[in-house]
């Protein structure tokens, strides 16, 4: 009982980190790299891929950059129109700048 609470209390820690990062990055002002919209244009994707990847997609830490001063570097993935995506975000104080999106 005690590990399968500690393995479900690790499991709701990992989503609160989730949520809050995610939240973060969608209350700010979202700016576009060109590669990033190349990329959208290149699936046939539009900006709405990545509301809902910010949305339902799920932050791997693993991959992401949040040892840095300025702006973090995250990693984003998730399903959007039965396509698994990975997108990048630097996270600055005032915009989240999409840098590039990846068909996995």
């Amino acid at each position: 009982y005690e590990m399968l609470r500690s393995l479900v209390g690790s499991e709701m820690c990992i989503r609160d980190r989730d949520a809050r990062t995610l939240k973060n990055i969608k209350i700010k002002q979202r700016v576009f790299s060109t590669q990033s919209l190349q990329d959208l244009k290149q699936n046939n994707l539009d900006t709405s891929a990545v509301s809902s990847l910010l949305r339902f997609g799920d932050v791997n830490f693993g991959e992401s950059n949040t040892k840095l001063d300025s702006c973090k570097v995250y990693v984003i993935e998730g399903f959007v129109k039965n396509t698994n995506l990975k997108m990048k975000v630097q996270n600055c104080d005032k915009t989240a700048t999409i840098t590039s999106i990846i068909l996995q």
